[in-house]
């Protein structure tokens, strides 16, 4: 029997087989045995998300009182969850739903889509989808181990789960578990077999495999990345020496300050100092424990008058955003940092933090800073971690993932983005996003 899909289920040939697993079809079609679950895994540009978006909203509109949760491992915002590419395609396909703040409705079948974030909702929150008869996990390849040993017997009483993600290492937990279960669709899937990836995003995976085959096997045909790739700065990089020469005609400073009011986090002052017309470094960090947010101001504006900077940067997360106030009213200038924020952030990069390790990298790999052998900050770097969101960015594993907060590495990592952000790199050029581009010194003086 030949099957006549809607409009909203024109997918690639390779994902049919979703449809004819989870939605609702005639008895003539469906296979002979229905698989729970659904594992879809593939790189960039494959329709992996937009193919089950498109499937969530057919179930929803054709079932009654279908409740559906997309779900992933850490979500913000809504902004950060499939909400828009739910949004998008209702409004694209005309569908009789009706989209809220929080949620989408389907106007007459009664059906509701959800969004959760897993670490932010807690154990509690995730065992509060017992009634749920979809789970959608999208970006799977951040799930942790403890997170979907919650998931697994919670839902599969009654509902049901498909994963989509692109593989980050062989050891990915939902992978592990999915791909081995004989209940789950397990289907991989690249963006040359989907009939609809455009010609500018082939044009782009193109240009990516000139430019490294290991990013294109990882972005674009998803393949995991070898157990321990993922670290940013392997040790064959931390470990090469670096020595700092030639004359130093006019001397550049920045401080940078990671601002801490919360648990064991500490306060970080980092100085970094123009050492040559090629080389930067890390000439101090300083550290201090004091959560009282007053008095890490005074300890800011002495350090400032000591040290007397080209520029200060400060991060402004939690309480960082008063202390840049009240140093604003004491007339101590200094330049905001948002971790968290696309402000400035190159499109390759989720937010300013990935940028600015990336940065860090980026002056080693060239052998242009220099970073004291057996500092604390060196022993932070080789923790940091790093992952492709799906659409190809760059971002840092989160911060829990890590044995310890990493207090320096931020506070250099934020020094180095006011240096190339702010003053530039003078008489060369700084690999920045797979190109190199000049930037000058702007003309600054040393506040005496």
């Amino acid at each position: 029997m030949e099957l006549q899909l809607p409009k909203i289920l024109d997918l690639p040939t390779k994902l049919l087989p979703l449809v004819y697993h989870f939605a609702p079809m005639p008895k003539e079609v469906l296979p002979k045995v229905i698989k729970r679950h659904a594992l879809i895994e593939g790189g960039r540009g494959s329709a992996k998300t937009h193919s089950v978006a498109r499937l969530v909203l057919f179930c929803c509109e054709h079932y009654k009182n279908y409740r559906v949760f997309c779900g992933r491992e850490t979500q913000s915002t809504i902004d950060d969850s499939v909400y828009t590419v739910l949004s998008d395609l209702i409004r694209d396909n005309g569908l009789a739903f009706e989209v809220l703040r929080n949620e989408i409705r389907h106007k007459s079948s009664g059906s509701v889509i959800k969004f959760k974030g897993f670490k932010e909702q807690g154990r509690s929150g995730i065992k509060g989808l017992e009634e749920v008869d979809l789970l959608w996990v999208d970006e799977a390849e951040a799930i942790t181990k403890p997170t979907l040993d919650i998931i697994m017997p919670t839902i599969v009483r009654s509902g049901r789960i498909i994963f989509t993600m692109n593989r980050l290492i062989r050891e990915d937990p939902v992978y592990v578990q999915m791909s081995r279960r004989d209940d789950c669709l397990h289907i991989h899937i690249d963006y040359f077999e989907n009939k609809f990836c455009p010609v500018y995003l082939k044009q782009e995976a193109l240009l990516c495999k000139d430019r490294s085959e290991a990013d294109y096997d990882h972005i674009w045909l998803g393949k995991p990345l070898e157990s321990g790739d993922d670290y940013l700065f392997p040790s064959g990089l931390i470990d090469k020496k670096i020595e700092a020469n030639g004359v130093l005609e006019a001397p550049k400073r920045v401080l940078a300050f990671d601002f801490a009011d919360r648990g064991k986090d500490l306060c970080v002052c980092t100085i970094l100092d123009k050492l040559s017309e090629e080389h930067f470094g890390i000439v101090k960090q300083i550290a201090w424990d004091e959560k009282d947010s007053m008095v890490s101001v005074g300890k800011i504006v002495e350090l400032v008058g000591r040290y007397k900077p080209d520029i200060s940067v400060i991060d402004i997360g939690a309480m960082g955003h008063t202390v840049l106030c009240r140093l604003a009213e004491v007339n101590v200038h200094m330049i905001p940092f948002d971790g968290g924020s696309t402000k400035r952030c190159h499109k390759n990069y989720v937010n300013n933090r990935a940028e600015a390790y990336f940065l860090v990298k980026d002056l080693l790999e060239q052998g242009r800073l220099v970073i004291q052998r057996e500092s604390m900050l060196l022993k932070e770097l080789e923790q940091i971690r790093y992952m492709f969101r799906s659409n190809g960015k760059k971002l840092l594993r989160p911060k829990t993932e890590l044995p310890k907060s990493p207090d320096f590495s931020d506070s250099a990592a934020m020094a180095v983005w006011g240096l190339i952000k702010h003053l530039g790199v003078s008489g060369s050029t700084i690999t920045q996003n797979g190109g190199r581009v000049p930037i000058k010194f702007k003309s600054l003086r040393r506040r005496r």
